[in-house]
C-alpha cells in the first residue's frame, strides 16, 4: 500500500491507536518498506545488524503510537519522526556489537552540537536586533539583495516606495556595507558568494 495522500499516515497512526488490527498490519507492511529504505544506505551494519534495528525500531514506534506519544501534525512529520527512531536504533545495534569502535560517517549525528546550535542562536539574535536599528529603506534593500533581485529593480522600488532617488551603484555599495557590518558585530564568518 503507498501512503501518500495527505492525512492517510495520521488517520492510520489513529486507528492503530484504537487498536485496529488491519490498521496495525497495514502499518506495519508500510512501517517494514520504509526502515528497509533507511538501513539499506548502511553497508557498514550486517544483515543481522539491519534486522535487530528494524525490529527494535518497530517495537519502539509501535510504544509511541500506543501511548499516543507521536506528536506530529502532518504525514512527513510522521515519516521523519520514523526514520530517525530507525537510524537511532540503527546506531544502538552497531554500539551492542562494537562498543570500543568509532560510529562510522553514516551513522554519526550530523546536527549540530549544543554549543554550535547556541552559537547560531546567539548570531541570529544579534541579527535581528542589528536589522532593527536599520532605517526601513535599508531593510529593504538587504532583504531585496539577499532574494537576488537586480540592483536595477531595487532602485525603482526605492524611488516609488520610498522617494528615494540613489544610483544602481550605490544600491550595491549600500548592501555590501550592510552586509559587512553585520559579519563584524555578529561575528558571521565570510563565506564564497
Amino acid at each position: 500500500m503507498g501512503i501518500s495522500t495527505s492525512g492517510k499516515l495520521l488517520d492510520l497512526i489513529q486507528r492503530c491507536r484504537n487498536h485496529d488490527e488491519a490498521a496495525w498490519a497495514e502499518f506495519r507492511a508500510w512501517f517494514g518498506r520504509v526502515a528497509a529504505r533507511v538501513l539499506s544506505r548502511f553497508s557498514n551494519l550486517t544483515p543481522v545488524e539491519r534486522e535487530e534495528a528494524q525490529d527494535d525500531a518497530r517495537v519502539k514506534v509501535a510504544l509511541e503510537i500506543e501511548a499516543g506519544r507521536i506528536t506530529a501534525e502532518t504525514d512527513g512529520g510522521v515519516v521523519m519522526f520514523i526514520r530517525t527512531v530507525v537510524l537511532n536504533t540503527a546506531r544502538d545495534a552497531w554500539r551492542r556489537r562494537r562498543p570500543n569502535d568509532p560510529l562510522p560517517p553514516m551513522l554519526r549525528d550530523q546536527s549540530p552540537s549544543p554549543a554550535e546550535q547556541a552559537r547560531f542562536k546567539a548570531q541570529l539574535d544579534c541579527i535581528q536586533a542589528l536589522s532593527e536599528t536599520w532605517s526601513v529603506d535599508n531593510r529593504f534593500v538587504f532583504g531585496m539583495k539577499l532574494q537576488q533581485v537586480p540592483s536595477t529593480i531595487i532602485k525603482g522600488d526605492l524611488e516609488r516606495l520610498f522617494g528615494l532617488f540613489i544610483t544602481v551603484e550605490a544600491v550595491d555599495v549600500r548592501f555590501f556595507r550592510l552586509r559587512a557590518e553585520l559579519r563584524r558585530r555578529c561575528e558571521i564568518e565570510d563565506s564564497d558568494d
